[in-house]
């Protein structure tokens, strides 16, 4: 049983570890060279996050399928 559970809690933090990478970093090249006669493009003006907006960004975060899976693995872990 004990072995079940390590062996569940490292499939599930197996996605963690992983990220998009290039092997060897191949196919990298150096950014644009800026023209300096030409103006960098206009930024777009800073809108403030509204309090509704915020609201249900916290509650989709706490209400994910993600944030169950953690804190169950957490837990799990906790009672190994």
């Amino acid at each position: 049983m004990r072995n079940a559970a390590i062996l569940v809690a490292l499939v599930l933090m197996a996605p963690c570890r992983s990220h998009a990478q290039t092997p060897g970093g191949a196919n990298r090249t150096a950014p644009p060279a800026l023209d300096p006669s030409t103006n960098p493009p206009a930024q777009t003006p800073y809108t403030p996050v509204t309090e509704k907006v915020r609201l249900r960004e916290y509650v989709k975060s706490w209400v994910s399928p993600i944030s169950f899976l953690t804190c169950a693995t957490s837990a799990g872990w906790g009672q190994l």
